[in-house]
C-alpha cells in the first residue's frame, strides 16, 4: 500500500513538471503561405 502512493506521488509530480515544461514555450513559430492573390469579383460560378 506504501508503494502505490509513493509511486501515485511521484507519477502526478513527474507530470506536473513534464507538462511545465512542454507548456514553457508556447508562442513562439512561424507561418508561412504560398499563393497568389487574386482580384476577382464576390461570385461563384
Amino acid at each position: 500500500m506504501k508503494l502505490n502512493k509513493l509511486a501515485l506521488v511521484l507519477g502526478l509530480g513527474l507530470s506536473v513538471v513534464a507538462g511545465s515544461a512542454l507548456a514553457a514555450d508556447q508562442g513562439h513559430g512561424t507561418v508561412k503561405f504560398v499563393g497568389s492573390i487574386i482580384d476577382a469579383p464576390c461570385s461563384i460560378t
